[in-house]
């Protein structure tokens, strides 16, 4: 049975992300020597692999913004989030940097979004205290602190059939 190329990336613990079909992981390519999405085709049962936007794996996470695949990482050198999204599925060229947003204003200067609002918001946690809000442009709206730890989810309902035995290719 041949071994998979890719392995997780050391640290992280993020589940994967379902979107168009399949299921979405950071992952590192060994052949490749770097970072890259790796993506399960739920319809098609395949395994591949899609660049990165930007050549960091490291404070970055999957998410979905709006209706797009979006790919977030923590810029050290002007303490900002730089926000990606993919305007055409599969195609590595249309990533597109949409936000870059100051985690100045946060407690612990972190921000790790997750999901965004019919209104464009943009909603993550600071990764240590609390829920953060920032608005379409890139602005601080709200820090909500809570008291425990807890994780936050995306849910979205949907119907997936999945090919039986007999249905196979």
């Amino acid at each position: 049975m041949p071994t998979s190329p890719f392995s997780p990336i050391v640290g992280r613990t993020q589940a994967g992300l379902l979107f168009n079909d399949g299921i979405h992981w950071l992952a590192y390519h060994h052949d490749l020597r770097k970072g890259v999405i790796a993506v399960f085709d739920l319809m098609e049962r395949k395994l591949f692999y899609m660049d990165l936007p930007y050549n960091s794996y490291w404070c970055c996470e999957l998410w979905v913004f709006g209706e797009f695949l979006s790919f977030s990482t923590m810029n050290f050198s002007n303490n900002t989030v730089m926000i990606w999204t993919m305007k055409e599925y599969k195609v590595n060229s249309s990533w597109t940097k949409t936000h870059a947003v100051s985690v100045d204003g946060t407690p612990n200067e972190s921000f790790s979004p997750f999901c965004c609002t019919k209104n464009g918001d943009i909603i993550g946690t600071d990764q240590e205290t609390g829920l953060v809000r920032y608005n379409d442009k890139g602005q601080l709206l709200e820090h909500r602190p809570y008291s425990s730890e807890f994780e936050a989810v995306v849910y979205t309902e949907f119907l997936l059939s999945l090919p039986g035995e007999s249905e196979q290719a």
